[in-house]
């Protein structure tokens, strides 16, 4: 009885001091799921995937873990936004994700090679060949490849691709769009990607690297921005002079915690030629979804309510999805709201389609091949 209680305890020490291990291995601000339990997950709540592959002698994925991931605002950012997911390249659990199961097939196949080639080698032995010590070297060199082998569900992830760390990005529709990452990312550039897929650039905008050098110039410490040129006004008096100069109205509205909306405030709209044609041909109104202003549209008062005010609400027709800005005719009246980033210059198109008034005969994407031929 004794010794049985003693194989019990050690047995019961050992996976502690496993689970202890592991845990220590990932410590740190970031919530870290496996890839089954993230998958679980999005089927009740979708949110991007965010899969470190990492093998345990990559000394760059340590360096990630020790350095990168350690940063609070990159922690909260991953754990508001992903499903922050760890998977061992080279791990030999069996893995379900997205229904099917996944399974480090290269280990079994060797380890059937391996037995092949030990009855061959004995067979040798028996029989005195000449070829013992050249099966010998094949079944050493199986037996150090056996150590390493890569699990199929990191394989499918990285498109066969394998390099690590690699950090695949799964987002869209049923996760169907994945952007992957290679090798050590600093902050900066990590914050970028992260913003990019979690904040809906990719929908209109497929240059990423420009979106995160934008990021990374704004958020950098010491940057200056440049001067605000448009002439702001209120939402109330933009009503008032538009009825008085048939002008449309241009209303901004911004999200103080989004990446993307404050990139267009500092950055898109700060360009000059972008301003001045703001200026000459709108009336532009920048409108915070946390003002606490007390504002009259159509004889009735919209106000700040838990924090979102009524008429950010009304205006994206309850869609809060940032950046967003919205186009009003001379008299007030919603024309289109559009949900989208654009970066510098890209944003002057879209103006020329309100400003022209190509949304009353015509889509934006068939104006624009029109007026480019």
């Amino acid at each position: 009885m004794h010794i049985m209680r003693n194989i019990v305890i050690v047995f019961s020490l050992a996976f502690f001091m496993s689970n202890l291990a592991n845990a220590q291995k990932h410590s740190g601000p970031i919530k870290w799921y496996s890839l089954q339990e993230a998958d679980s997950l999005y089927q009740t709540n979708p949110k991007p995937l965010f899969i470190d592959v990492y093998t345990d002698w990559c000394g760059w994925c340590k360096r990630m873990d020790a350095t990168t991931f350690q940063d609070k605002s990159i922690a909260n950012y991953l754990n508001s936004n992903f499903y922050p997911v760890k998977l061992d390249a080279e791990t030999n659990d069996s893995i379900r994700f997205q229904g099917k199961m996944y399974y480090n097939s290269q280990k079994e196949t060797i380890a059937r090679i391996m037995d092949s080639l030990t009855l061959d080698l004995k067979d040798a032995v028996k029989k005195n060949n000449i070829n013992i010590n050249e099966k010998k070297a094949q079944l050493n060199n199986l037996k150090r490849r056996s150590r390493k082998t890569t699990h199929d569900v990191a394989i499918y992830l990285c498109n066969g691709q394998l390099s690590y760390p690699t950090f695949n990005l799964l987002f869209g529709d049923s996760l169907r769009a994945n952007m992957p990452l290679k090798g050590f990312q600093k902050v900066p550039d990590l914050f970028g990607y992260l913003a990019f897929i979690s904040e809906g650039i990719y929908n209109t905008s497929r240059n990423v690297s420009s979106f995160v050098n934008t990021f990374k110039e704004v958020y950098t410490p010491g940057y200056e921005e440049p001067e605000d040129l448009i002439k702001w006004k209120g939402f109330e008096q933009a009503l008032d002079v538009a009825k008085k100069d048939n002008k449309k109205i241009l209303v901004h509205l911004i999200h103080p915690t989004s990446i993307a909306s404050n990139l267009m405030d500092k950055e898109s709209f700060r360009d000059s030629s972008t301003a001045s044609k703001i200026n000459s041909n709108l009336h532009a109104v920048k409108l915070a979804v946390n003002s606490n202003e007390v504002i009259t549209y159509f004889d009735k008062e919209y106000k700040n309510v838990s924090g979102i005010h009524n008429l950010v609400y009304l205006l994206s027709q309850n869609q809060l999805t940032f950046p967003q800005f919205v186009f009003l005719d001379e008299n007030g009246k919603l024309i289109m709201k559009v949900p989208q980033y654009f970066g510098k210059t890209e944003i002057d198109p879209v103006l020329d389609y309100f400003i022209e008034e190509g949304y009353l005969s015509t889509n934006y994407g068939d104006w624009l091949k029109a007026k480019k031929q």
